[in-house]
Formats: structure tokens, C-alpha cells, sequence
């Protein structure tokens, strides 16, 4: 069982299986959020779970551990996550874009560059686009739609990249906001 406490104006933490209790007080605000976040899981997780085993104070122990190292990895998720970028669409690079020849099948695009988002037909004659944007914190974005052509026969004709989706901004986000497709 684990209980936290108030003993003489401080926060103590207690771990107790029924023969053995420790005691560990907690001294700063960090580890007073840490012993509550603990003691939540630990309250969360069950450990009385154990099934009468004769080792609970460690299974106790276990169980504190795994809360705070997955209390952790969420903090560290949650700040890396702030500096990631927001993407949308398909990234095509441009050692995949090169391995495509004229006269490949749609078939062998495919295996190449997966199914498009978008498929068109002009003057019987396919074409695939795949759109991708990309916006930074820091820096510039990325916003570009690589088109696959294809003929009537179903060969690849030509295939590049484009940045036919500018804007005045040049932040999708920022466009949409104010309107501007």
C-alpha cells in the first residue's frame, strides 16, 4: 500500500506490505508533484494486484517506478513534440522522384511512390498528384505538389514537382484563417 502523509508541517511518502513500511519524506515542490503523481498511479494501477504474492513491497516499489518513468517519457514526448513541424499530404523526396523513367507503369509508380492522394484525367491521360505541405517553427515551409503524368496507354510520361499551391503568405494556416484558398 502506498499513503502519503503530513507529519510535522512536511510531506512524506510511506510504502507499506503488511510486514515492512519505509518512509521518505519529501522536501522540495518537484518531488511533492512527483510523490502525488506517483501515489495517483500507484492508486490508478491497482497495487494491490499482486494477488496475496509475498513480495508486495516490491511490486509496490515496481509500480512507483514504472509511474514516474511513464509521468517522464510523457514530459519528454510533450516538449519534443513542441518543436516538431506540421505536415500534411505526401512527402515524395527527390532520390524517389529520380527513379522514375518514362515508360514505367502506373503499377511500378505506385511501388515507387504509394497510392496518390488525388487522381485527374486530361485528354484521357491520368494524372497523379501528390500534395505536401510542411510549416516550421522556425524557418521557411515547404508547400509542393509532385505530378505524375501518365498517356492513354497508362506509361509515365513525366514526372516533377511544383509549387503550384503559393500564397500570399506563404503559411497554408495563416491563409486559410484569413480566407485565401
Amino acid at each position: 500500500m502506498v499513503v502519503s502523509y503530513i507529519k510535522f508541517g512536511h510531506l512524506w511518502a510511506g510504502l507499506f506490505d503488511g510486514n515492512d513500511y519505509k518512509d521518505i519524506e519529501v522536501k522540495n515542490y518537484i518531488g511533492k508533484r512527483i510523490c502525488t503523481i506517483a501515489v495517483a498511479l500507484m492508486a490508478l494501477s491497482g497495487c494491490a494486484s499482486s494477488g496475496g504474492s509475498q513480495d508486495q513491497f516490491s511490486s509496490a516499489a515496481q509500480g512507483v517506478k514504472d509511474g514516474i518513468g511513464a509521468v517522464a517519457e510523457g514530459v519528454g514526448n510533450a516538449v519534443g513534440g513542441l518543436f516538431q513541424p506540421y505536415t500534411n499530404g505526401v512527402k515524395v523526396s527527390d532520390e524517389d522522384l529520380n527513379r522514375l523513367e518514362s515508360g514505367m507503369t502506373s503499377t511500378e509508380v505506385e511501388q515507387i511512390l504509394g497510392y496518390p492522394p488525388e487522381i485527374d484525367e486530361s485528354n484521357g491521360q491520368e494524372i497523379w498528384s501528390y500534395p505536401y505541405t510542411e510549416i516550421r517553427h522556425f524557418g521557411g515551409n515547404t508547400n509542393e505538389t509532385t505530378i505524375v503524368r501518365f498517356d492513354t496507354n497508362g506509361e509515365l510520361v513525366k514526372a516533377y514537382k511544383t509549387n503550384s499551391r503559393t500564397s500570399p503568405t506563404g503559411n497554408p494556416l495563416v491563409d486559410a484563417s484569413n480566407g485565401v484558398n
